[in-house]
């Protein structure tokens, strides 16, 4: 009888947990679809271990001083184009990817910078390091995936030595 009420509590406490952050993962907005169908599917087929990935992985905590650092850029940004930014006329190959950066920042794309495709191979990276070698003031890099391999490995000594 004890055992049975044990295993009852337990089951009770799992359902309770899975439809509490399943629930949360339903109504953050900023998740996107895929993502938030992922965790669904987590939290739902694997007992425990799903919630508590969720809770240690799901959803990002910054700290107070990078959520006040962050709200700063994005006033900066938004004076700068208060101040009358030129806005850039889009390739039409390039619609999607600059609509998809809109979509995620807020802001549009302004007139100035330059966007260039580069192939998936060493090549790319020859190219980045010779940008950067060759820059004069400012270099902006932004990568999704960063390894500290041979690829890495110079595109950081490259951004180490022109700074």
């Amino acid at each position: 009888m004890l055992n049975d009420l044990h295993t009852a509590a337990i089951l009770i406490v799992h359902y309770v947990l899975t439809t509490v952050v399943i629930w949360r993962v339903l109504l953050r907005d900023v998740i996107a679809p895929p993502v938030r169908l992922a965790w669904i599917m987590v939290v739902a087929l694997v007992p425990f271990a799903g919630v508590t990935a969720y809770l240690l992985f799901g959803e990002v905590r910054l700290r107070r001083a990078d959520r006040v650092r962050a709200r700063e850029v994005d006033r900066q940004l938004r004076r700068t184009l208060d101040r009358g930014a030129t806005f850039a006329a889009v390739p039409e190959q390039a619609i999607p990817a600059f609509a998809m950066g809109e979509a995620t920042s807020g802001l549009p794309p302004v007139a100035g910078n330059r966007a260039t495709l580069l192939p998936e191979d060493d090549s790319a990276i020859d190219d980045m390091v010779q940008r950067i070698d060759a820059a004069t003031a400012t270099v902006h890099a932004l990568f999704y995936i960063w390894l500290p391999d041979g690829s890495g490995t110079r595109m950081a000594e490259a951004a180490m030595g022109a700074a």
